[in-house]
C-alpha cells in the first residue's frame, strides 16, 4: 500500500491569546482521501485549530503547507479558503435574518425572533 499525497502539513503551529499559549501542535499531516475527526471537551482547541488553518486567527508561529505550497500571503490564504470549508456551530458573520434583509423584502415577524427560529405555526 502506497502513501497518498499530503493535502495539509502543519509544523510547529502555536496560537497565543492574551500572552497565554492556547494551542501547540508540533506536527500534523492530512493525506489525500483521509478523514479526521476532531473531538474533545470545550476549550480543548478544536475551533482554534480550524480557525488557524483557515487563516481566520493569527498564529504566533508555525507553517501550513497546502498540497506542498506554503501558505503565507493574503492571496494564498484567500485561494486556500476558496478550496476548503468549515461549518461552525454558531454563525460567524451573519445572524439568521441577514439573507432576508439583504433581499430587500420585508422580514416576517417570526423570522426576527432569536434562535431557534419558529414559523408562524410555532414549529421550528
Amino acid at each position: 500500500m502506497t502513501e497518498s499525497a499530503s493535502v495539509f502539513d502543519l509544523k510547529e503551529l502555536r496560537v497565543d491569546r492574551g500572552g497565554v499559549q492556547i494551542l501547540d501542535i508540533p506536527s500534523f499531516t492530512l493525506h489525500e482521501n483521509e478523514f479526521v475527526s476532531l473531538i474533545g471537551p470545550n476549550g480543548a482547541g478544536k475551533s482554534t485549530l480550524l480557525l488557524s488553518v483557515m487563516g481566520l486567527i493569527k498564529r504566533k508561529s508555525g507553517s501550513l503547507l497546502y498540497r506542498g505550497q506554503e501558505i503565507r500571503s493574503e492571496a494564498s490564504w484567500l485561494e486556500l479558503r476558496r478550496k476548503i470549508a468549515m461549518v461552525l456551530q454558531e454563525p460567524l458573520l451573519f445572524d439568521s435574518t441577514a439573507a432576508l434583509r439583504q433581499s430587500g423584502k420585508p422580514v416576517p415577524t417570526w423570522a426576527r425572533s432569536s434562535w431557534p427560529r419558529q414559523s408562524p405555526d410555532g414549529s421550528t
